[in-house]
């Protein structure tokens, strides 16, 4: 039983992670948007596209990790999430 409400909590620590990591990113997007004054139309909405795309990429990445850690996927899979968060993030770091 107990063994059961921590691994819930776990769980739901790693769902929060999840949208907390993503209103921050919202926020950040936000700021940009208020910075952008200076630029023209066109740039505001090709650097909007281009950076909702990023957000939509690393979202749906950390969605999927909770998901593989909650399955208990093998170490592979998970790694390889983790690789893929980096690349789109252009962290790689050996």
């Amino acid at each position: 039983m107990l063994n059961k409400k921590l691994k819930n909590n776990k769980r739901n620590s790693e769902e929060g992670d999840v949208v907390l990591k993503n209103q921050q990113m919202m926020v950040r997007v936000q700021q940009m948007k208020k910075t952008a004054g200076a630029l023209s139309i066109d740039d505001v909405i090709s650097s909007d596209i281009t950076i909702s795309r990023n957000l939509m990429f690393t979202s749906i990445c950390y969605l999927k990790l909770a998901i593989a850690k909650r399955c208990r996927s093998n170490k592979l899979e998970r790694q390889r999430f983790a690789f893929a968060l980096r690349i789109s993030r252009g962290i790689l770091r050996w």
